[in-house]
C-alpha cells in the first residue's frame, strides 16, 4: 500500500497529516499552464500569442484551456484587457476577439449584466447580424468583423479564479470497466503513485477521470468518463478511477 492511501472497498481516500486545508484564496493554479495566466481580482486571463485565428477556432482553443473569450463587462476591465493586449503586441495595431457576437439581430456578450456594458467605436452599436466583435488595440474601442469567418485576430481567454485544491477534500473512486478497455488519455504523467495521480487529476480542469497502467507508474488523465455517451476508448488494461471534490 502506498503511503497516504487507504482503500476501503472500491474507494480511494486521500489523506495526509502534513497538509493543512489551503484556505479559500482564489488563483489560476487549476488552469492549464498556470504560469501563463494573469489574475485580476476573481478572474484569470491568458493571451495566445502563437497565431491569429478566426472567431470560432479561437474560441475553441480557449475552451481547451477551460476558459472562454475575454469579455469586458465594465470600463475598468476593458482598460485592463487593453493594457495586457498592448504589452503583448507593442509594435503593431492588431485586433483582439472578445466574447460578443450578433447572431439574432442583437449583440450578446459573455457575462452580461443588466447594465450591458459596451464600448463601441463611434458610440453606436452595429446592427448587422451574424457578426463577431473585436477590440481595437489603439484605444480599446469595439468593432464588428464583416463575418465571424473574417481574417484571424488575436485571442485572449478568461476563466474564473478558483481556490486551490486541498488534498483533504479529494476522493477518488475505483470504477469497474469492461476488460481491456480504457478511456483515451489526453496526457500521461510518469512516475506517480495513485495518490499523486488522483490529486493531479483534481487539479486539471479538463480531467474527468484517470487511469493507472499496471506494471508502471503511468498516470493517464482522461477527458471522458467511461459512461459518457460515445467515450473515446483504447485497447488497454488499466485501473480506472473517477474523482470528486468534496464541499
Amino acid at each position: 500500500m502506498f503511503p497516504g492511501v487507504v482503500k476501503v472497498g472500491v474507494i480511494l481516500f486521500i489523506w495526509d497529516s502534513v497538509h493543512a486545508v489551503l484556505g479559500t484564496k482564489l488563483g489560476c493554479s487549476r488552469l492549464p499552464a498556470p504560469h501563463l495566466w494573469f489574475q485580476r481580482e476573481d478572474r484569470c486571463y491568458r493571451v495566445r500569442s502563437e497565431a491569429k485565428r478566426q472567431y470560432v477556432p479561437g474560441r475553441d482553443w480557449c475552451k481547451t484551456q477551460c476558459s472562454d473569450y475575454a469579455t469586458p463587462n465594465f470600463q475598468e476591465e476593458n482598460d485592463w484587457i487593453l493594457e495586457k493586449f498592448k504589452e503583448h503586441y507593442p509594435d503593431t495595431p492588431p485586433k483582439l476577439w472578445i466574447g460578443c457576437n450578433n447572431t439574432l439581430g442583437q449583440v450578446e456578450c459573455l457575462g452580461d449584466t443588466a447594465e450591458k456594458y459596451r464600448n463601441w467605436q463611434g458610440k453606436r452599436e452595429p446592427t448587422t447580424s451574424n457578426t463577431c466583435v473585436y477590440m481595437n488595440r489603439i484605444d480599446g474601442s469595439w468593432g464588428t468583423a464583416s463575418s465571424c469567418g473574417s481574417p484571424g485576430k488575436w485571442t485572449m481567454c478568461e476563466a474564473p479564479a478558483q481556490p486551490p485544491i486541498s488534498p483533504l477534500k479529494v476522493r477518488c473512486n475505483v470504477v469497474a470497466i469492461p476488460s481491456g478497455k480504457c478511456p483515451q488519455p489526453n496526457i500521461t504523467f510518469s512516475g506517480m503513485t495513485p495518490m499523486q495521480c488522483c490529486l493531479t487529476c483534481a487539479k486539471q480542469c479538463n480531467c474527468r477521470s484517470f487511469s493507472l497502467t499496471p506494471g508502471t507508474q503511468d498516470c493517464n488523465i482522461n477527458p471522458d468518463k467511461i459512461n459518457d455517451p460515445n467515450p473515446e476508448l483504447i485497447e488497454q488494461t488499466c485501473e480506472y478511477y473517477e474523482h470528486e471534490i468534496q464541499k
